[in-house]
């Protein structure tokens, strides 16, 4: 973990300078995510779901928001550096794998995913 502690650590002056989202039953915060953008190219920087809410759609939900947010800030897809673990779950969703993008330790590779905006979640309406 302490190799990527830099990488995973969502600090005030990155919640400052990026959109980022809670989902929370108060107090606690179930899961989270968080957007960069470049003009009109969006990425999924974080999401983040608490493993007791795994599994509860808590995730889906917080994609379907960041979908929506991405559309109303005039996006058209939402990129995606996955988890190895987690991209299952995206594919599942709608985003395809488009590539790998190198990660830590050297030789390491996460998938590169694209979520095309155009259409509806999977398995959700817009």
């Amino acid at each position: 973990m302490e190799l990527w502690h830099g990488d995973l650590t969502v600090s005030a002056a990155f919640i400052r300078a990026h959109p980022v989202y809670c989902a929370e039953v108060s107090p606690e915060v179930l899961g989270f995510y968080a957007l960069s953008r470049d003009q009109t190219a969006f990425e999924l920087e974080h999401m983040w779901v608490a493993p007791t809410h795994m599994r509860s759609g808590v995730g889906r939900r917080l994609l379907q928001h960041a979908v929506e947010t991405v559309r109303a800030l005039g996006g058209a897809s939402l990129t995606i550096a996955s988890d190895p673990n987690a991209e299952e779950f995206y594919l599942r969703l709608g985003a395809r794998r488009v590539g790998v993008v190198p990660s830590r330790p050297s030789g390491r590779e996460l998938p590169l995913l694209v979520l095309e905006l155009g259409t509806n979640l999977a398995g959700h309406g817009s």
